[in-house]
């Protein structure tokens, strides 16, 4: 019983700090920044992205159609988003971006 006991308190431990989220990645952002057309996935392209005030690049899980009508402009946006904790990479990109939920989203 104590072996069985000492076994189950450790896993029940991992477990816990397991499903613990960051609450530092969970905070909302309002910034001003640009819906990006980068190309067709399926031709080693990004999709939609959106480009920061710094310059760096997110990934939106849920872009609403209007922003998605021209692949060739960068329309200006005042967005209100927060970090979901996954990264999306697709075609020819080297390197991850983080995803992000879209709260609201207005053209600038």
């Amino acid at each position: 019983m104590k072996k069985t006991l000492l076994l189950i308190i450790p896993c029940f431990v991992l477990i816990l700090a397991a499903c613990k989220k960051d609450s530092a990645d969970n905070k909302k952002v309002t910034t001003v920044a640009s819906v990006i057309w980068g190309g067709e996935p399926a031709a080693d392209g990004s999709g939609w992205y959106i480009k920061l005030q710094d310059s760096s690049a997110v990934h939106p899980n849920n872009l609403p159609e209007a922003f998605m009508q021209t692949q060739t402009i960068r329309q200006s946006v005042k967005v209100t988003f927060e970090y979901t904790g996954e990264k999306y990479q697709t075609g020819m990109m080297v390197y991850s971006i983080p995803v992000i939920k879209i709260y609201s989203i207005e053209k600038q």
